[in-house]
Formats: structure tokens, sequence, C-alpha cells
């Protein structure tokens, strides 16, 4: 069964030097570096362990595990989830049309991530965007829940 406020609250602090899989049988949700997974992938890194500390041992098994094993499912990316229209749709969602005005010119071009959240604290809204991005976010989890038959809560 999967937590969807866990889903979410992953799928919300994501970088890109990490992947994050949800095994299926526990619902649990894991973490592993990119470069680690790609070197697992690749074949760079192969038993036995000797060179490694305890901690990156672990990693590189569980990396093993992820590739080898179906049941982990890696949830939606960054990309996948496309926080830029996320940040768009709430800027239309604004009352005030100055206001929307000013938010839709900030979200245009370079640094548009970092315009927008010194916006939404400049204007007192952050709290509005944290509560319209989760919506959104548990909008797209439960979807691929659905989408990969996993049973959510």
């Amino acid at each position: 069964m999967v937590d969807i406020e866990e889903l979410v609250s992953m799928m919300d602090i994501q970088i890109d030097t990490y992947h994050f899989y949800l095994y299926r049988p526990t619902g649990s949700i894991v973490s592993v570096a990119e470069d680690v997974l790609h070197s697992v992938e690749g074949g760079d890194i192969e038993p036995p362990y000797e060179d490694f500390q305890d901690w990156q041992i672990e990693e590189i098994k569980l990396c093993e595990d992820i590739l080898f094993n179906p049941e982990y499912i890696r949830i939606p990316t960054r990309y996948q989830i496309h926080e830029y229209q996320i940040m768009e749709d709430f800027c239309y969602t604004i009352e005030n049309q100055d206001l929307k005005n000013e938010m839709l010119y900030a979200i245009k071009g370079s640094g548009a991530f970092r315009r927008f959240k010194d916006k939404i604290h400049q204007h007192s809204i952050h709290q509005q965007w944290y509560d319209y991005k989760e919506s959104r976010l548990k909008e797209i989890a439960i979807a691929w829940c659905e989408e990969n038959d996993l049973e959510y809560e």
C-alpha cells in the first residue's frame, strides 16, 4: 500500500543526482545516487566490494536489486512532474490581475524558479503556492499509482 503523503513528499524533494524508487511489495520508497546506479549498471562496480565501506556496499546492493528486480518502479521525476507548468497554472489562479501579470512575467526566461520563489514571499502568497503545489503533486501521485496498479491511502 502506497502512502500518498509520503509519495508526494518524495516527489517534491527530488534532486537530479538521486533516483527514487517505490518497492511494490511494501510501498516503501528508496533513493540511490545516480552515479552509483550507473556504475553498477555499467559493470564498473562488481563484487567483491573490499574497497568500499559498509554504507557504500548497502547502496551498491540496493542498486543491484533495483536494476534486476521488476518490483522496483521509479517514481515520477521532476521532469515528468513539470513543475514549471504547475507554477504557471498557479499564476493563473491569482485573482488580482496586476499580481497575476507580475507573477507570469517573473516566470519567463532564465532564473524563473528563483524569481517565482522571491515573488511568492514578497507578496505573502507562499502558503497558497505550497498548498496548490501539494494538491497538484497529489493528483499526479494518485494518477501514477492508478497507472501502475498500486493501492494507495
